[in-house]
């Protein structure tokens, strides 16, 4: 059972969580409001999906998008006349963001949870077992187009951090990940201060998908994503990226929902280039 704690439990948390509120004291309290409701989100997400084939990461990226879904939800309900109590209200938005989260997790394709399921079984035999299409199609008694459909599901939700295929769908290499790729861990490199050195002297598609992304943030955004693949190497990456942002005024929710948003864009235009042979649309 995966279970994560990107966020701590506010001291205020019992004292707040729950409890009757008015719109005006939600607008008073919004800052210790938000923070209950995210680690509301995540102890749901922890008990409602922490038993499913989801990896660690993906479980993040729920929270993550979760989190945000529900910060639209206490703007609306501010600026909105509901007369459900608040608490109701957002324990079903919890409810309804995390189901929408956890379908583009394990939905991308169409997929139901028992066909990711099988997909990452049929993945990981591959792997473990070092099989070929052919040999786990037997092994598992299964078609081998299912096979190569597994497989294209499993590489279509990968994360970040897990291996992706390269030239052929069954050639994985455990060293190379989309974080590798898009954040090139080279460590004579990313200790440059800045990416644009990394993108001067080493050109081609990847930087060329970085690039295209950089140049469409803003500075907070560039900052943050520029601390991200300087650290990507490092074990605590998520610890220094933090640190650096904080520096700047940057909170940590905000840094976390900038860095997802950037990996799901570079899942995006990685895929695209590696099946169209071209950067993805502007």
């Amino acid at each position: 059972m995966a279970s994560i704690n990107l966020y701590e439990e506010p001291v205020y948390y019992s004292e707040l969580a729950d409890k009757e509120i008015t719109k005006e004291g939600v607008k008073e309290d919004c800052s210790r409001i938000l923070n209950v409701c995210t680690y509301k989100v995540q102890k749901y997400i922890n008990s409602h999906y922490g038993k499913s084939f989801l990896n660690e990461d993906s479980l993040k990226d729920m929270v993550q998008n979760t989190a945000v879904s529900i910060m639209g939800s206490i703007s609306d309900y501010i600026l909105t006349d509901k007369a459900v109590p608040f608490w109701a209200y957002i324990n079903v938005c919890i409810r309804s963001a995390a189901k929408e989260a956890y379908r583009k997790e394990t939905g991308a394709m169409g997929a139901s949870a028992h066909v990711m399921r099988e997909a990452s079984k049929t993945v990981e035999k591959m792997h473990s077992e070092h099989l070929s299409e052919d040999e786990v199609a037997k092994s598992m008694h299964m078609k081998k187009s299912t096979v190569q459909s597994y497989v294209r599901l499993k590489y279509h939700t990968l994360s970040m951090d897990e291996p992706v295929a390269l030239a052929a769908v069954d050639s994985f290499n455990e060293g190379d990940t989309l974080a590798d790729r898009i954040g090139e861990k080279k460590q004579d490199i990313l200790r440059r201060d800045s990416v644009d050195e990394v993108l001067k002297e080493e050109p081609g598609e990847v930087h060329e998908i970085v690039e295209k992304m950089l140049v469409s943030m803003n500075e907070e955004a560039r900052f943050v994503i520029d601390n991200y693949l300087k650290y990507a190497p490092e074990d605590n990456w998520r610890e220094l990226t933090m640190k650096a942002c904080q520096q700047k005024n940057i909170s940590e929710s905000r840094t976390m929902d900038i860095i997802y948003r950037f990996r799901r864009r570079a899942k995006h235009e990685l895929k695209d280039w590696e099946k169209n042979g071209r950067i993805g649309s502007e």
